[in-house]
């Protein structure tokens, strides 16, 4: 038979264990708006006699205990989440920039190269039908001139955009660097922990591993002590409380915001190739004609365009001074002595209907030029869907692992008042007890 004291000790243990589930429960409520936080659940298990066996005969039962304090979560879902992650920041990152580039090179107002180009190949038809006249050759300087400073604008530009994202990649291989130094800190304290389980610590732990996802696919290890292992690129940067930093040449191609982020520096560079490429078959088709033409003053080889390289490498194109200083030096005939011969203009103007250029990849120079602008917006359209699919999944998957991690106000008063009720019933089982006692002891 069991001794006299021992509902005491079922008493006392269980008034212990519904006031810590009591406590854990308060804990998840204060914790309901916090970001990160994983729901508590405290796991109750009925336990036997704590007496030794020579001292009772059968089976005694020595009330409840707390098995463990249990961390709500999915270790299945959270790889697919953080991969997800890895997606959305490789998207948006690239829709971000991309989007840049497309306002660059959108062509709504009339100002863009397409309109001067197509302003640029009518003035030199005009200056054909009277190549005599100053006005006509005026015209074709000024046009000319602001063509070539909208390429010019829009190199710059692009190398300005491309410099930005080259300077994002070393803040982003910073930020993710300082991440792996707080998770180091993170796999020290759980390394420090007896049982090796810190709910809090593990739950700082994930969220630094989904702020180091969305910068980069990275490998992750749990550990047996529950530290994190983190690999990216093929580098070990965090093991255990060892951290060793990323740098940029350590990065290739990946997702994350870091790999959006090369994805889309090779697509400016792309863009900018091409850009190049128009701007030198443009100043040198027009060259190779006019420079076979006559002046007014009978003067042949000289060049309408003159380009030069930028100190990124990128080619830069100007009206040659000699024309904008004097319009008398273009070049319109195709015979000395023949001020009224206007078949070189018209040569020049017929450029615009050449469609076989090699270097263009047989494409006239306003069909390769439309070809880039279709490829720029072609890129930014998928990464602005793909962006609104990955977002559209996490949200799905975020909805997943609230309805197991997140708290439920509602849910958690209920289990309030469960453990309350029980830590009552206990507390008027004590006061019963009490009275058995003073029975047995005083009044007996």
């Amino acid at each position: 038979m069991s001794g006299t004291f021992s509902g005491l000790e079922i008493i006392r243990r269980s008034l212990l264990s519904y006031q810590q589930s009591l406590e854990t429960t308060q804990n998840n409520i204060a914790n309901a708006n916090t970001e990160g936080y994983s729901r508590q659940r405290a796991v109750l298990s009925a336990t036997g006699t704590s007496l030794p066996p020579s001292l009772h005969h059968g089976q005694l039962n020595a009330g409840v205990e707390i098995k463990n304090i249990q961390r709500m979560r999915d270790d299945f879902l959270d790889p697919q989440l953080r991969a997800n992650l890895s997606e959305i920041g490789y998207w948006e990152e690239q829709e971000t920039e991309l989007a840049k580039a497309a306002c660059l090179f959108t062509d709504t107002s009339g100002d863009g190269v397409s309109s001067l180009l197509t302003e640029f190949w009518n003035s030199w038809q005009e200056l054909s039908n009277s190549p005599q006249e100053a006005s006509t050759r005026q015209n074709v300087t000024q046009i000319a001139a602001n063509l070539t400073t909208y390429l010019n604008y829009l190199t710059s530009q692009m190398e300005t955009a491309h410099t930005e994202i080259e300077s994002s990649l070393t803040s982003k291989v910073s930020e993710i660097n300082q991440l792996a130094d707080q998770l180091a800190d993170v796999n020290l304290a759980l390394k420090k922990c007896v049982t090796g389980e810190n709910n809090s610590l593990m739950d700082r732990r994930d969220s630094l591993l989904n702020e180091m996802s969305r910068l980069s696919d990275i490998a992750i290890t749990i550990n047996d002590n529950n530290t994190a292992t983190v690999v990216i690129c093929g580098k070990t940067i965090v093991e255990g409380q060892d951290v060793t930093p990323l740098s940029e040449g350590d990065l290739s191609s990946g997702k994350g915001e870091l790999g959006g982020l090369l994805a889309t520096k090779q697509s400016f560079e792309d863009y900018q190739d091409k850009m190049n490429l128009f701007i030198q078959t443009l100043a040198d088709k027009v060259n190779e004609i006019h420079e076979d033409g006559y002046t007014l003053d009978n003067v042949t080889g000289v060049a309408f365009f003159t380009l030069e390289d930028d100190a990124a490498g990128n080619k830069t194109i100007s009206v040659n001074e000699d024309i904008l200083n004097d319009p008398n030096n273009i070049a319109t005939a195709q015979e000395s002595s023949s001020p009224s011969d206007g078949r070189n203009a018209m040569a020049i103007a017929y450029i615009n209907n050449t469609v076989d250029y090699v270097e263009l990849g047989n494409k006239s120079l306003t069909g390769y030029y439309s070809q880039l602008i279709s490829k720029i917006g072609s890129d930014q359209s998928q990464a602005s869907n793909n962006a609104e699919t990955f977002n559209s999944i996490g949200l799905q998957f975020e909805a997943q692992r609230q309805s197991l991690s997140g708290v439920s106000i509602d849910e958690e008063l209920t289990m309030l008042m469960q453990y309350q009720f029980a830590y009552q019933a206990l507390a008027k089982a004590m006061s019963i007890f009490n009275d058995m006692l003073d029975t047995l002891i005083n009044r007996t």
